[in-house]
């Protein structure tokens, strides 16, 4: 006589197999999910490094800014021309110069500060470098050597400039002051930069130019913030350099911790 248990017969193992793979894609989800964190920390450590870069970068060019302002308000106090009116409109023909001529502010405050320190006057010191950077774009001469040669001119010694410029070495011969030489050269030269700074070549330049300028102005915003954690930040340097040994420990163990997150 058979023995018929019904249990075995009608047993469906459907529902067991659904649930195995039901359980088995759930590993791999938290598998697949694991290793998508994996790869999206790479690039999301890469682009928080970037943005510290970047703004390493545009505050530091801020900070340089910065100091030739305050160099050329610096020669302008020498030579009594201190005050808010005189280094506003110094920096209002720096501004207004650096994208007529396509030459960087960095480059403009340095000659202009030499040609203040030399004559003592600003409108003549403007004068002599707006001559200066014709000489240089008609020669090829860099803004610096132009201007060291006219300072030397402003007090008499006109030889640098004869050397630069040869057309003029007969009028320089012929005893003509530096005012009648700048004339001379304004007749010949005068322009020049402006229409160099209009050739394609300029105009890549300019781009270059406000380029720049935007970053010195978004490093500017953070200059207040940095400010603000330099203090910490030399607190943090004097800690680690006195407890070097400790310092490594932290860093070895959250470099664990890490490894084990990820």
């Amino acid at each position: 006589m058979a023995v018929v248990i019904p249990i075995v017969s009608e047993f469906d193992g459907k529902g067991i197999s659904r649930a195995v793979k039901e359980f088995q894609q759930l590993e791999g989800a938290g598998e697949k999910a694991q290793f998508a964190l994996k790869k999206a920390a790479v690039p999301a450590a890469a682009a928080l490094a970037g943005v510290a870069v970047a703004v390493t970068d545009m505050t530091k060019a801020a900070i340089e800014d910065a100091k030739s302002q305050e160099l050329l308000a610096l020669a302008l106090e020498k030579n009594a021309l201190q005050g808010r009116a005189a280094t506003a409109a110094a920096e209002a023909y720096i501004e207004q110069t650096m994208m007529s001529a396509a030459v960087a502010d960095d480059v403009l405050r340095p000659a202009l500060a030499q040609l203040v320190q030399t004559t003592g006057s600003l409108e003549q010191s403007q004068m002599l470098l707006n001559t200066a950077l014709d000489v240089s774009a008609a020669t090829g001469t860099d803004l610096a050597t132009v201007t060291d040669a006219m300072s030397k001119a402003a007090v008499g010694n006109m030889k640098a400039l004869g050397n630069l410029v040869p057309s003029v070495r007969d009028n320089i011969k012929a005893g003509e002051s530096l005012d009648q030489i700048m004339v001379e050269l304004s007749a010949s030269m005068g322009g020049t930069a402006v229409k160099a700074a209009n050739t394609a070549d300029g105009q890549m330049k300019k781009l270059s130019l406000t380029i720049d300028e935007t970053k010195e102005s978004i490093g500017a915003a953070f200059l207040p913030i940095l400010e603000k954690l330099l203090p910490v930040l030399q607190k943090f340097a004097l800690y680690v350099q006195n407890n070097t040994g400790a310092v490594v420990a932290i860093i070895a163990v959250v470099g664990t911790l890490s490894a084990a997150i990820l």
